[in-house]
């Protein structure tokens, strides 16, 4: 695998940190069985303090503070004694370091995969509310629990949320053991399809991101354009992703088939692909044609959203891999697929929870 070329520009362009939200629960919900109980209790370490999440207790993934502490730590080490933005480590850099874990580290155990995918989904579950609060055209400029209480609508809503939990839960699990001792044919099946989901997931927030580039809040400076080398080459400096760099060869054979099975499953993809960017765009149309993103709040949002197209991108390279036969490399990819499910879904679920938005994760690198 080659060392990927630079990226012309410093500065982000592209897609959503909002994912495929009704293709992925939709998907997850085709597994969801019986919702784990129990939530996941705050935690406080060295850097990070992370409040409780009302979901928690299964088998596939699990919320490790003191990994995500560690992690912190690192972050706050690599910032040099400057100001590090809670928003950017815990929707930016914290999903793409347990991508790279999950990719191209030490081959992990199962307790790693676990703590991992945790992290996908506190980082998901907290992102989902940081979006919200800060977009007002789906309910932040009321607040979060605005209006009389409603006991049936809190119940529907704690149903709903246990069920998404459980349902991503189950399928990080089915994912992540057939990732790790699935038969070959097992691990080629599961890359295939899922090949063609994280096309679509990727399309859908291309679309998204065209939307919100377009319409920058008031006093907001004007993003810079989209501006991807390819199909599935979109990348910003400023949250590297070593995943990616790994899987350059990947995107050559995509690029530039170099056989029938490559050039049959490029155009497949290509063609999921680009089909989704128009529905992406449709459906944010509504929510942003407002420029309904608080202002200071943006351009964060456009940055950080380039991490999950980011992670779309290692884990579509990874299963591309399986799908046409590289089983070792398919297998890591289903663990990165597993975790940009895992991250979406959570993402979901924090934008529909009837959640407190002020009660978010703090990083303090001075402590």
């Amino acid at each position: 695998m080659g060392v990927r070329r630079q990226k012309r520009s410093g500065r982000p362009g592209a897609v959503a940190a909002t994912p495929a939200l009704g293709l992925l629960v939709a998907v997850a919900l085709l597994g969801a069985c019986a919702a784990p109980s129990g939530s996941t209790a705050a935690f406080s370490g060295r850097k990070v303090a992370i409040p409780a999440i009302a979901h928690g207790g299964g088998t596939g993934l699990r919320v490790d503070g003191s990994l995500v502490d560690a992690l912190a730590c690192d972050a706050c080490a690599d910032a040099g004694g400057s100001p590090l933005d809670p928003a950017r480590f815990f929707y930016g850099l914290l999903p793409l370091a347990a991508t790279d874990a999950l990719v191209v580290g030490p081959t992990p155990d199962a307790a790693s995969v676990r703590s991992h995918l945790g992290s996908m989904f506190a980082s998901g579950w907290f992102g989902g509310l940081y979006l919200r609060a800060n977009l007002s055209s789906i309910g932040a400029a009321s607040g979060a629990g605005a209006g009389a209480p409603d006991p049936v609508r809190d119940l529907v809503l704690v149903a709903v949320g246990d069920a998404t939990y459980g349902s991503l839960d189950g399928f990080a699990t089915q994912v992540s053991r057939t990732a790790r001792w699935g038969s070959p044919a097992e691990v080629r099946s599961a890359s295939a399809a899922l090949s063609r989901l994280l096309a679509a997931v990727h399309g859908y927030n291309r679309g998204y991101l065209e939307v919100a580039i377009a319409n920058p809040p008031p006093g907001a400076p004007a993003p810079p354009a989209l501006d991807c080398d390819g199909p599935f080459d979109c990348r910003v400096d400023s949250l590297p992703l070593a995943s990616l760099d790994a899987l350059a060869g990947t995107l050559d054979r995509l690029s530039t088939p170099p056989d029938q099975r490559w050039a049959a499953l490029a155009g497949s993809l290509g063609s999921i692909g680009e089909s989704a960017v128009a529905g992406g765009r449709s459906v944010w149309e509504g929510l942003l044609g407002g420029a309904d993103f608080d202002a200071d709040a943006y351009a964060a949002i456009i940055e950080l959203s380039y991490g999950f197209l980011e992670v779309t991108q290692a884990a579509l390279l990874g299963v591309a891999e399986g799908a046409v036969g590289d089983v070792a490399t398919g297998r890591r990819g289903l663990l990165a697929a597993a975790a940009l499910i895992v991250w979406a879904g959570s993402y979901f679920m924090g934008l529909a929870a009837d959640a407190p938005t002020d009660v978010l994760p703090a990083l303090d690198c001075a402590g």
